[in-house]
């Protein structure tokens, strides 16, 4: 029966000597949670699948960090997600051994407690342990395969589906394939660094590439704002210095984890296009690397840096904010639907500013409902006009300039940006035409059924028209009631099929029930919901008896006038 973890003289560099120390491995706060997708633990096993047996396999190289307050812990600067995944693995692969011996009543080919005590958890003590706020979850998958505490950020999301996954593909191996898979693991070839301050560890990470996802641009811009500080910093106060940004990093992988709709990097190019004052069509990182060569003295070089990263872990925090308005308030939710790309950056300035009374103060209503009028209006206009919404956001700084913001989209709402057109005008020459079935009106007939719903009523919040709270089937849609399967003359199918008085708002799983049934039989159908537009379809067509040119004729019309209304112009 092989040992685990007890060939002191080997001198190969391998995943087993890597362990065999009596150090224990932990991941700073200031990296990032674990981001393995499905993807890649395919790769990963795919690997160790195809290695040859004779041939070593090749894990990557690992960058480990002393920690300061002593004791037998390093740090995992490089090479955590590596690690992570490895130990999830060595888990799941020693509970199915152990389950199938139990079960055959036999003795292990492998000493299993020996697997626990090298990779898993030594008299009590975890041998790796993942970021501070994963810990509970992570310890709980690695040494039992499940967890009683529920997965809530997207890094233990991850790690919950990662041992799922390994066990799942587990159980479909045999016995002699995990054994092998486990020799090829154990054996696996690694180089490492271990340094004892933060100044070479900034150097080294900086400039190596490792095998493994690939760094976001966060992670890339991370490493090159702590190798500037430790370049730029006093002579004696480097590790002090980095500490610092560290903090910093700290808080925003802790935010970002809580972040539902955006990854890491598109808050970065949010917050750069808010505050930078170089072009938006530039990386992040491109953009602050001229604000740094443009400080001459190196203490304000360290200044800018912190700086920035003090404001970009606020903007974190700020969209954590807003995602939270977007559920429930259409004011912050109807930009960010429309055009998230330009609304991102603009709602994390305002919010800066003002906080939540952007929902509450009229005159900031005011500005954001001139703002959607203008998102509105501008994808009618596309092509003819620029969004300058990125610019204008670059020019607010603060309360003392948010009048000049607020009359420039009052006058957008009706000219759009740079006063290119009439915006009655031009949306109105949309409306009467005949083909309507798009995103944008998908948008238009929601705020058409918020309309129709009385005041009393519970209307489609943002949420629901995101599909936040329930599942694929109540996704919101736009269905047409005469049916486009239908027999129609080629005048009534050019003119009238995907017409805006023949579409109606309703949920999908609503859509699959009415089907390809003719209007009649959707009528009862439609009055049974809680939609106040699918009733007046359904009143129309039991009034008439039918539904032909002339019903969808009116319902347009009806459409039109509240639409001209609901997106007319500040006066």
């Amino acid at each position: 029966m092989t040992s685990t973890c007890e060939k002191k003289g080997s001198t190969k560099n391998t995943i087993q000597s890597l362990f065999s120390v009596p150090d224990s491995y932990k991941v700073p706060a200031y990296q990032r949670a674990y981001s393995w997708d499905e993807e890649h633990l395919s790769q990963f096993i795919n690997d160790i699948e195809e290695q040859p047996v004779k041939k070593p396999y090749y894990l990557g190289h690992f960058l480990f960090e002393a920690v300061e307050e002593g004791g037998n812990s390093v740090y995992v600067i490089d090479g955590q997600q590596r690690m992570t995944t490895l130990a999830l693995f060595f888990g799941c692969l020693m509970r199915v051994l152990s389950n199938r011996h139990d079960q055959q009543n036999g003795q292990s080919p492998i000493n299993l407690d020996a697997i626990r005590e090298c990779y898993l958890e030594r008299k009590y003590e975890m041998r790796f342990d993942t970021v501070r706020d994963d810990q509970v979850l992570f310890r709980d998958l690695v040494l039992n395969g499940s967890s009683s505490s529920e997965a809530k950020t997207r890094s233990q999301k991850r790690l919950k589906k990662a041992c799922d996954y390994f066990a799942k593909v587990m159980e479909n191996k045999d016995t002699s394939t995990l054994l092998r898979w486990n020799k090829t693991v154990q054996e696996a070839e690694v180089t490492h660094f271990r340094v004892h301050d933060k100044v070479q560890s900034t150097q080294i990470f900086t400039l190596q590439n490792s095998r493994g996802k690939e760094l976001t641009e966060l992670e890339k811009l991370k490493a090159y704002l702590m190798y500037q500080v430790y370049l730029h910093a006093p002579d004696g106060l480097e590790n002090h210095a980095i500490k610092r940004i560290e903090s910093h990093f700290e808080n925003i992988y802790r935010e970002s984890e809580s972040i539902k709709r955006l990854d890491e990097d598109a808050v970065l190019r949010h917050h750069d296009r808010a505050y930078s004052s170089h072009s938006p069509d530039n990386s992040p990182t491109d953009n602050l690397k001229k604000d740094i060569d443009a400080v001459t003295d190196n203490v304000k070089k360290v200044e800018t840096i912190e700086s920035f990263c003090k404001q970009l872990a606020t903007s974190f925090s700020h969209v954590i904010h807003l995602e939270g308005l977007i559920s429930i308030q259409e004011l912050i939710a109807d930009p960010i639907i429309l055009d998230g790309a330009n609304s991102w950056p603009f709602l994390l300035k305002l919010y800066a500013i003002y906080g939540d009374k952007i929902v509450h103060e009229p005159e900031l209503k005011q500005l954001l409902k001139n703002v959607e009028i203008t998102l509105f209006k501008f994808a009618f206009l596309h092509g003819r006009s620029s969004n300058d919404l990125v610019n204008y956001t670059k020019r607010l700084k603060g309360e003392d300039n948010v009048k000049w913001l607020q009359d420039e989209m009052k006058r957008c709402s009706q000219y759009s940006f740079r006063h290119r057109g009439d915006f009655n005008l031009t949306f109105r020459a949309f409306l009467d035409g005949d083909y309507h079935y798009t995103r944008s009106f998908r948008y238009l007939l929601w705020k058409y059924e918020n309309f129709k719903t009385f005041d009393n009523d519970r209307k489609v919040s943002p949420g629901d028209y995101l599909n936040e709270f329930y599942e694929a089937k109540m996704e919101t849609t736009i269905e047409h009631v005469a049916p486009q399967a239908g027999s129609y003359p080629d005048e009534f199918r050019n003119h009238f099929i995907n017409n805006l008085g023949n579409l109606v708002f309703i949920p999908k799983g609503l859509n699959s029930t009415l089907s390809d049934k003719p209007p009649l039989e959707k009528a009862p159908i439609l009055a049974a919901t809680t939609y106040g537009s699918n009733h007046e379809i359904a009143e129309m067509i039991a009034e008439s008896n039918k539904w032909t040119e002339d019903e969808i004729k009116e319902r347009k019309r009806r459409i039109i006038v509240f639409s001209l209304m609901r997106w007319a112009a500040e006066t």
